[in-house]
């Protein structure tokens, strides 16, 4: 789960920004947010292709996302 000092951080750069998964995440996949395509990881369960996602946090590379429900 994502820490309250990534989240703070994170906070800045992608403050609640929304996207639709590209690929399920099972947990890992892409997400595409405007037209440019991001790898994913779900922070809970199987969130399935065509879904809306919030991103929580950036890992590297990753961006840690969770359903938009």
């Amino acid at each position: 789960s994502v820490d309250a000092q990534e989240k703070t951080l994170f906070q800045k750069i992608w403050a609640e920004e929304e996207g639709v998964v590209e690929t399920d995440l099972k947990p890992s996949g892409y997400i595409i947010i405007g037209n440019i395509k991001y790898p994913a990881i779900s922070d809970g369960p199987y969130i399935r292709k065509g879904e809306k996602v919030k991103v929580l946090v950036q890992r590297g590379e990753t961006l840690v996302v969770t359903n938009k429900e």
